[in-house]
Parts: C-alpha cells; structure tokens; sequence
C-alpha cells in the first residue's frame, strides 16, 4: 500500500501499483477507484491549489454575489454583537469590466494553426517529392537558352515560396483537414475563451481530450471537480500522480457517454436512484435526496481536517457530498486517473544481416536464448483510469487508450488532461481576480459607507419642544399649521406638568439650538474620492490604463495614447501567452487522440468554415497513423494588429483594383499567411490584367494607325486617278474633233486613251481589293478570343 499523505495523523492510501496484469484483477481496479474518491479534495489543507470554497468565492465576486463573511466584514468592521446592520451589502462591478476586456481581447486575436510532419521517414519523403518537383519544373528552363535570367530567378523564388508555404504532403493535408474539423466540430474557440476566463477568475484552466463513441473529443474541464494529487511544482497538472475529476451529471448525459459500457442492470440503477423508503415512486423525478448539501470546506476545517473527517482509511469520503444523487437527481460520476506500472522488456537480438537490433516485448514474451536473445526488463509508468457512476457501477476500468509518451523517454506519459496552473515554483497560485480582490472588498465597503451617509444626509432639521405645543392641539394639527402656513405654534405660558418642570414656564427654560445639521456632504465627498482612488489603483494592478479602455482626454497626443496602450498590452501578455501555450498543447492532445480513434478508419466529411466556404476531410487512418506530427498555433498580437491594419485599408484596396468579392474574402480569414498569400495572388492577377489591357491599347493604336496609313494612300490614288483624267481630257479637247486627213492619227490616239483607261480601271480594281482585305483582317481580329495567363 501507498500512503499518499497524512492529513491530522491519518494516512491517506493507495494501492501499490508495480503488478504484472495477471494482478490488476477487477477487484483491484476496483479499489483503486474507491481510494481515488476517498482523495477527492485532499489537498484542500495542503498544495499549492486554491481551495474549493475560495475557487467558489471568486466566480461569485465575477457574478456578483458576495460571501456571507466577507459581508459581514464589510457591515460590521469592528464586529459588534447583537446589532443588525441596515442596508445589504453587494458587490460592485469594478473586477468586471476590467475582465471583460481582456476576455473579448482573447476573442479577437488571430488565431490559427498549422500542421507539419516531424518524423524522419515523413520528412525524407517530403524532401524527395520537392526534389522531383524542382526537376520536373526548373531544370527544364534553365536548360532552356531562351529563357531570360529575370523570367528564371522569378520562376524560382515563386517555386520556394511554394515550396516553403504552400506546399503540404498528404499526411500534412490530412493533419491540417483533421484539426480544421475538429476545431469546428468541436467548438474548441468557445472552448478556449470560457477556459481563459477560468484562468483569470482562478488561475487554472483544463481541457480534456478522450475518445466518447469511437470519436476524439475535447472539453473544458471545470477546476472545482478536480483534485490533483503530488502534483510536484509543475504548472501542468497532467503531471501529477493522479488525477480526480467529481462531479453530478443528468442519467440520459451518462447513458450518452457510457452506451456502450453500461449494462442493462447499471441503467435500471441510475433510473431508479437512491431512494428514502419503499413507499416512493421508482421514478428518477420523484427522488428525494439522501443527505443535504454542505460547505465541504467548512465542514473538513471544522473536522480539524479531511484524514478526521474520515475516520478510518477506509472511511467514506461521500460523507461531505451530497450522496450518489443529488438533489435534483443527478448521478454522481467520478473519473480517477492514476499513473500505474507496467512491466516491459528491451529484447536485443542479431538480425539476419548480422547486426544486433533492440525492439520492445510484453512482460509475457519468453526469451529464446539459442538463438541468441537477451532481454532486460525494466518498469515503465503508464495511465490508468476507472469511473464510478453513482456508488457502484464501476466502467472504463483499463489503461488510457492513448498515453502521449515521448519518443526520446519511453516511461514519461501523460493522461490526455491539459491545463495550466499559474503559480511560481510551490508558491499558492494568484490569479488576476485573486489580486483585485481586496481592492474589490474595500470598494465595496466604501460604497457602502457612501449609501449610509446618504440614508443619514437630512441636512438642517428643526427642533420642537413639545411642551411649548398649545393644550389641545395634536402633532398632526401642529404639522399642519406648520407645513401649510409656515407657522411653528407655540405656547410660551404653558406650565410643565412633570418632575423639577411643574409649574413653570415652558419657555421660560435653557433652549439649546433650534436646529439639527445632519449635513454628511463632507463625507460623501470624501467616500466618492476613495471610490476615485481605488478604481485607478485596480486600473494600476490590473496592468489596464483608461487609454486602453478608450478614455482619453483632448490634451494627450496620438504618440502618447499609443506607447499607454502598448505598455499596458505588455503588462497583461502574460496571461495570453500563458493561453497559446494551452491552446497548443490542447491541439498535439487531440491529433493524438484522433490518430488512436481512427486508426482503421476511412471516411469523408464536409464542414463549414467562418466564412460559410464548405471544406472536406478526405481521411484515411493508415496513412495518417505513418507520421508525428508537429503543431503550431499562431495567436500573436503583431498578427492580430496587422489583421486590424487590413480591416482600416479595405478602402484602398478597392482603389487598387481590388474588388468588393475579394476584399471580403481576404478580411475573413482568420490566417495572416494565408491572407498574405490571397493578396499577392489577387496582386498578379491585377498586375496581369493591367498589362494585357496595356497591350490592347498598343494594338489599338496601331490599328488606328494602320487605319489612317491606308486612308492617306487611298487619297493619294484618287488624287492621282482624278489627275490623270483631267490631263486626258485636256487633251482630247486641244485636239478637238478628226479633221481631213489624219483620220488615222486619231484613231490611234483614241486606241491609246481606251488603252490607258482599261489601265486605270485595273489599278482600281486591286486598290479596291486591298481595302478589302484590310477591312477583313481588323474584322477577324477583333472577333479573335483573347488568351489569358492561367491562374
């Protein structure tokens, strides 16, 4: 047996856990189960966790409830006894704003992932399907004369670019489909940012990844229903040696997680529930609750602690619960997860090729010493886990399907919890509403103090002697007169009727001042300037200043708003930082967890991105199952700031050719590689584009040009042909009709001109048919399709 502590003399036990597996018999996982429940809040005295009840404090404070002691601190400060003291005390809101912009800071950074083999088969593959694609596209043009250095080196950079960017195998596709689906699927980023407000309430925030029906799954896990036991000084809490998660689920969410472990007797038991006597209903609506609910922590400390409260080691530690249902029938679940043994042997041997090769073997394997086998067997840790339902049915009794080990350490496992816990070495762990706390309680007693001054503030009341109040008239009648006509009656004659006063003049006697000054002005005054100073004392602690909430006033520069704001983001990075590194680890978690649910798995899936664009999972588990792969989650402020720089210069990108389909497409997506990408590929594309309509307009031009060439030479020719006519009749004119005697002459000149006009008419005629042609050519070219670049 293990004792796990010893809580006011009380040793808390576990079993032992170096057993062979013939040994981790069903009546010993059992036990270790019911050891597990017995430790739920063990270290409630102990460790470096917050309690339970100071958890519940401070998502009260957020949700503005205060605890009954901490009201009463602020009522009555000096703790006087027997008073009640008017008014209600509540918090105010001065942690919440502050939260809020913080977790709405979370909600709009960029965040996105990438996936990358790490292993060196896959990288080698990798390398060599890049190889052959350089060959296959580059050698070629280099080999190729005519292609210039300018159009090689471009070729080039753009091939590493994708090559470095772009490029994924198929193992990394299908890693990144798998992670982009899951994401979705599982609603991981509404999951992120409600565990990052855990982490500001309470300093913690878990998630859990397991396999529920065959499908990985990932959930934010809730600090107040889990108990880390020897947790070391480590910040993860999957480093501990176990792991309690407790808590109350409805029957049909226990039935939806445990179908198909749960036994037809185990869901008769949760339907029917723990009942107080025969007489009642077996339905699970009628049940009425065992034991009533209690202040655990109030009710260990006033038990001088959880080992008393106990009694004997094998006492029941549902004592302070409230029993297997609760009172709204709910069945109580709890989920221990424990770091067992597990004996393993290193088998050496000489292969056929005659060199010595180490593999792994069971602790059943049997060595063959003839042929040479030696093996060396050592002990390894390995997860265990087992859940409780109700108080008897016990399920999932067996090693974590998916132990998370490392290559480089064979015994160092992890359980599938991711969380962090922020605390420095084995200090307590603080959390930014820890730390406002008090200012919170001070502001609270302040406004109190500023809501009973002004329940007292009654400024200047008069006095009245009521003995001076004439015989006969009431106090109504008084307050009449003195309320309607502004007369205070008196009666200075009347005699006192009692003690050392009877017979003599009432107002005859002392009278102090007729006024009372209830005036509290000077200290509601001073209250509201405590009220001032403590809000700019929380703004100091939480690292927040109002020029990052959005007040400034009209006197501060642009310079300096923008360095109150940077230097405040610097104050609170820590804590978002602290998130990416939980967002990251989550991730590695999951794709573990998928690459075990999957394994014999082919399927596709179709799911919807942000930006309504359907994405497919093409998967196919063999292959998936070849590769390790590596994660990298991007949730930097740099990025998110050039997202917003984007989002202020969608007006210029229109300007720039850009259009409206585009620019929208761009501002929605979440990576600013990818972003990045989509832009210069729209930027060629524009750049392209512009040079083809260059081009157009050169040949246009030349068009033009052509154009008017042919018109000139058509002048030209008509010019000439009009010329030529009149120089023929000019002549035929000067010589006139055929006279005597040279008939003959005439004749022939007549053959000639017919000669010369058959001439001309032929001229025009092949003029004609140029034109013609011209005319044909620009109309083919025109109705010619252009050629555009492929994308």
């Amino acid at each position: 047996m293990t004792i796990i502590s010893m809580n006011s003399g009380v040793p808390q036990i576990f079993p032992s856990q170096k057993k062979t597996d013939a040994q981790k018999t069903k009546k010993f996982l059992e036990t270790c189960v019911d050891a597990g429940v017995e430790l739920v809040n063990w270290e409630l005295n102990s460790g470096f966790r917050k309690s339970k009840s100071e958890m519940a404090r401070l998502y009260n404070i957020v949700n503005g409830i205060i605890d009954p002691g901490d009201k009463k601190r602020i009522t009555n400060p000096l703790d006087l006894q027997g008073f009640n003291f008017p008014g209600t005390a509540q918090t105010y809101p001065l942690i919440t704003p502050l939260l809020s912009i913080l977790t709405g800071e979370e909600r709009n950074r960029v965040h996105y992932i990438d996936v990358n083999t790490v292993n060196h088969d896959a990288i080698s593959q990798k390398q060599e399907y890049l190889k052959q694609e350089f060959d296959k596209s580059l050698i070629a043009d280099i080999q190729d004369i005519s292609t210039s250095q300018e159009e090689l080196e471009a070729r080039m950079a753009k091939f590493g670019q994708w090559s470095k960017f772009t490029y994924r195998d198929i193992r990394e596709r299908m890693g990144y489909q798998v992670i982009s689906y899951l994401r979705k699927y599982l609603d991981l980023d509404f999951n992120f940012s409600r565990s990052f407000e855990d982490f500001l309430i309470v300093g913690e925030q878990i998630h859990v990844t397991d396999i529920v029906a065959g499908e990985p799954t990932a959930r934010k896990g809730n600090p107040l229903n889990f108990s880390f036991v020897r947790s070391n000084e480590s910040p993860y809490p999957e480093e501990s040696d176990m792991i309690i998660e407790d808590g109350y689920l409805s029957v049909n969410k226990i039935i939806d997680e445990y179908y198909d472990v749960l036994k037809e007797k185990d869901i008769k038991r949760l339907e029917e529930g723990a009942q107080m006597n025969k007489n009642l209903s077996s339905s699970l609506w009628s049940f009425q609750n065992i034991q009533r609910d209690v202040d655990l922590d109030a009710l260990i400390d006033s038990s001088g602690g959880l080992g008393s409260l106990l009694g004997t080691p094998n006492g029941g530690a549902t004592f302070g619960l409230s029993g297997s249902f609760d009172k709204y029938g709910r069945a109580r679940r709890t989920r221990v997860l424990w770091k067992s043994m597990r004996k393993i042997g290193i088998l050496s041997y000489v292969d056929e090729n005659g060199e010595k090769q180490e593999i792994m073997v069971p602790e059943q394997y049997q060595e063959d010493q003839l042929k040479g086998e030696e093996v060396k067997w050592m002990w390894i840790s390995e997860w265990w886990e087992g859940t409780r339902l109700a108080d008897d049915i016990y399920v999932k009794m067996q090693p974590r399907p998916v132990q998370f080990r490392e290559m480089t350490n064979i015994s160092n496992c992890k359980p599938g919890i991711v969380g962090m816990v922020n605390n420095v070495n084995s200090s307590k762990v603080t959390s930014f509403v820890s730390s406002l706390k008090p200012i919170q309680y001070l502001y609270d007693e302040f406004v109190y103090r500023m809501q009973t001054s002004f329940m007292t503030s009654y400024g200047n009341i008069a006095r009245l002697d009521v003995s001076q109040i004439p015989d006969g008239w009431t106090m109504d009648k008084w307050l009449y007169y003195a309320t309607t006509f502004k007369w205070a009656v008196q009666d200075p004659m009347k005699e006192g009727e009692e003690g050392v006063a009877r017979g003599k003049l009432s107002g005859g006697m002392n009278q102090p001042a007729n006024t009372f000054n209830l005036d509290q002005g000077n200290m509601i005054q001073q209250n509201m300037l405590m009220l001032q100073y403590l809000e700019a004392r929380a703004n100091d602690i939480a690292g927040i200043t109002p020029q990052r909430k959005g007040a400034t006033s009209n006197r501060e520069t642009v310079g300096g708003i923008e360095r109150a704001v940077v230097q405040s983001s610097h104050r609170t990075e820590k804590w978002f930082s602290l998130h990416d590194h939980v967002k990251l680890r989550v991730y590695k978690a999951l794709l573990e967890t998928a690459k075990v649910a999957w394994r014999e798995d082919k399927f596709k899936r179709t799911f919807f991105m942000d930006d309504h664009t359907e994405q497919m999972l093409d998967f196919d588990g063999e292959q998936f199952n070849e590769a390790e792969y590596g994660i990298m989650v991007n949730d930097s402020k740099n990025d998110t700031n050039i997202k917003n720089l984007l989002e202020g210069s969608r007006d210029m990108l229109l300007q720039n050719g850009f259009q409206l389909s585009s620019v929208i497409d761009i501002l929605r997506t979440d990576n600013i590689s990818t972003m990045q990408r989509k832009i210069e590929q729209k930027e060629e594309e524009i750049t392209k584009a512009r040079q083809q309509q260059a081009q157009a307009e050169l040949k246009a031009k030349d068009t033009i040009d052509q154009r008017k060439e042919n018109t000139d030479l058509e002048k030209i020719a008509v010019q000439e042909r009009n010329n030529v006519r009149d120089n023929q009749t000019k002549i035929l004119l000067d010589q006139g009709a055929p006279q005597e005697g040279n008939n003959g002459e005439g004749v022939k000149l007549s053959v000639d001109l017919q000669k010369h006009k058959d001439k001309l008419d032929l001229d025009y005629e092949r003029l004609d048919e140029v034109k013609r042609h011209n005319q044909e050519t620009e109309k083919i070219s025109k109705n010619k399709p252009k050629v555009t670049a492929k994308k």
